[in-house]
């Protein structure tokens, strides 16, 4: 069974936080590292632990400094070597599929084209290889709810643009091996594919986003037709219910 002694280090963000290195790079093996991890926190909050905070390779725990001391943080993970092999992670929580809608249209896509030129690749190859599978939730940042989704199919993968662009809400666009959704509008220097017309978050609901850390997402492709109809439905639906049904099909 893999040991988390064998590939972790620690770096202090300031004196309110201890970030615990799994890894390098995006990589599905250290992403199970960083959930099992982030799990087993959640599970036994040391005294003083104020949050956890999963992302590609890492997990950061923010603390009170009055109450414990990166020390003794950094004391609990030997200990955890033998209890919690990254292969754990399957057994111990269940990550739900998410179904995203996604209208693939050029109007409201107006990279499709470009990118098509780009990657020498007809807009329906693109579609169909941006659809044909899951992704994992690699991490929530940027915009709150804004979800870095990973790995994206090899033929797709494109340095983001040199300079960013007007992105609104419910954009599905691309960069490098990852895919992601604008939740908000926002300049962003990612390709635009198309647009959803799920909400991913909310500052008034009790649960603020759509999404978690290690969640699945599958994207479907709409017409525009379902996008309208889909966007005047959705209104009724709390990002709690949404997620609960696993999105929209």
């Amino acid at each position: 069974m893999p040991r988390f002694d064998h590939y972790y280090s620690f770096h202090l963000l300031g004196d309110t936080a201890l970030e615990i290195r799994l890894g390098e790079g995006i990589d599905p093996t250290v992403l199970e590292r960083v959930l099992s991890l982030a799990q087993h926190f959640k599970r036994h909050p040391p005294e003083g632990l104020s949050d956890i905070i999963p992302s590609y390779n890492r997990v950061t725990l923010r603390f009170d400094p009055y109450r414990v001391g990166p020390g003794a943080l950094t004391d609990l993970i030997p200990t955890l070597s033998d209890s919690l092999p990254a292969s754990e992670i399957h057994s111990r929580t269940s990550y739900p599929t998410i179904h995203i809608p996604v209208c693939y249209d050029e109007a409201g896509a107006t990279d499709l084209s470009l990118l098509s030129e780009q990657l020498h690749l007809s807009i329906p190859e693109i579609i169909q290889l941006h659809t044909a599978q899951p992704y994992r939730v690699y991490m929530l940042g940027f915009l709150p709810g804004f979800p870095y989704l990973g790995i994206l199919p090899e033929p797709l993968q494109l340095s983001r643009k040199s300079k960013p662009e007007p992105m609104v809400a419910g954009t599905v666009a691309i960069a490098a091996a990852q895919t992601g959704i604008y939740p908000a509008d926002s300049p962003g220097g990612w390709w635009r594919l198309g647009r959803t017309p799920l909400p991913l978050f909310s500052a008034t609901e009790e649960r603020v986003t759509l999404f978690e850390p290690g969640d699945q997402v599958h994207f479907h492709s709409i017409d525009p037709a379902s996008f309208t109809k889909i966007q005047s439905q959705i209104t009724h639906d709390s990002l709690t219910a949404l997620r609960e049904k696993g999105g929209w099909v």
